[in-house]
């Protein structure tokens, strides 16, 4: 009988400290809770991350570039980030999946555990892209004079050049690119610019704040673009332009300023490796959506999740961005929508 006591707390003992080098080992490596584990995902962010959406909505972030000079660069510095954390990604496991997502974007909880994965699965097989980021309302920077005279038109296209859909969305949602009227959308950029014609229908737009690829392939991705910034901010007008801006407290920076605008410039010159999420199925920017509209657009279904009634589509990845992020109605409406979804949302209130 002492034996077999001796016996089971030898085997106690082993198994618990087997649990214990496993569960330790995990530790190590962050992984964010609800999201697959064959996806890290990643946001660049000075701030504690506790205090920032992302930070709020998704525990087990990896967070880089805390010392990142947000102030010499602007948005523009995360792609320099990106190059120093994704070459040692890269060089670990060129084909892990990286999801990289700005701070100002909350996860939703009600988001289907496999959504992401399978999103990114579904345009990678119907586009054959590898790298897939975020669309918007807006198409930025446009195919037009207003691109050209940005101040950096080489990243320009002409109007017959810009991307067209693909097909499978023509097929499976034909009124994103039908609605030239956009019933939600504000019908204006921030500067008051019309929309012009059904290029600009539906999330047609490139969006930097959020897009997902292997190690491998990002990693070629921002070191191809980190000297083209660097270039950028060595002509003397853009600095001028920069220091005028911040004197007089303008938002319009000169490109260099926006990541945006050169992701932009990959993806046009890129098109065989680089799509957008057009469906809203991994990520949902609110730029240029009318702020009186938004619950016309969120709503709460059923099954308790977040929906977007224009996309028809589950939220995941909901991004708080540009004009209508800056409205009241925005901050009293998802402030109150996302607190029923059992989400903190003091970071609205910062």
């Amino acid at each position: 009988m002492a034996q077999l006591f001796v016996t089971a707390v030898l085997f106690f003992a082993l198994f618990t400290c087997a649990h214990w080098a496993e569960t330790t080992d995990t530790q190590l490596q962050p992984q964010a809770s609800g999201i697959d584990a064959d996806i890290a995902v990643v946001t660049v962010e000075t701030r504690e991350l506790g205090s920032t959406p992302i930070g709020q909505s998704l525990p087990g972030v990896i967070q880089i570039g805390q010392d990142a000079d947000f102030e010499t660069f602007g948005r523009s510095v995360k792609v320099k980030v990106l190059v120093d954390y994704l070459e040692e990604m890269a060089q670990q496991d060129p084909n892990k999946l990286i999801l990289f997502t700005d701070s100002d974007v909350f996860y939703v909880p009600s988001c289907p555990r496999n959504q992401i994965l399978e999103g990114y699965r579904k345009v990678e097989r119907e586009t054959g892209a590898k790298i897939v980021f975020s669309a918007e309302l807006s198409y930025y920077p446009l195919c037009n004079e207003t691109c050209i005279n940005s101040g950096h038109p080489e990243g320009c296209v002409e109007e017959d050049e810009c991307p067209d859909w693909p097909e499978y969305i023509k097929e499976e949602k034909p009124w994103l690119v039908d609605d030239t009227i956009m019933e939600y959308g504000t019908g204006t950029f921030s500067g008051g610019t019309e929309y012009k014609g059904d290029k600009f229908g539906g999330h047609r737009g490139l969006n930097s704040g959020g897009f997902i690829g292997p190690a491998g392939l990002l990693k070629d991705m921002v070191t191809e673009l980190w000297p083209l910034i660097e270039q950028c901010w060595d002509q003397d007008d853009n600095r001028e332009h920069l220091r005028i801006a911040k004197k007089h407290h303008w938002s319009f920076h000169p490109s260099c300023w926006h990541d945006q605008f050169f992701f932009w410039y990959y993806y046009t010159r890129h098109m065989d490796l680089v799509a957008l999420d057009h469906s809203g199925a991994l990520f949902q920017p609110i730029a240029y959506y009318d702020p009186k509209k938004l619950r016309k657009i969120f709503v709460i279904n059923e099954q308790g999740a977040l929906y977007n009634n224009y996309l028809r589509q589950d939220v995941c990845f909901l991004h708080l961005n540009g004009p209508v992020a800056k409205s009241k109605h925005h901050l009293h409406f998802f402030t109150r929508t996302l607190t029923r979804l059992k989400l903190d949302t003091s970071a609205l209130q910062a």
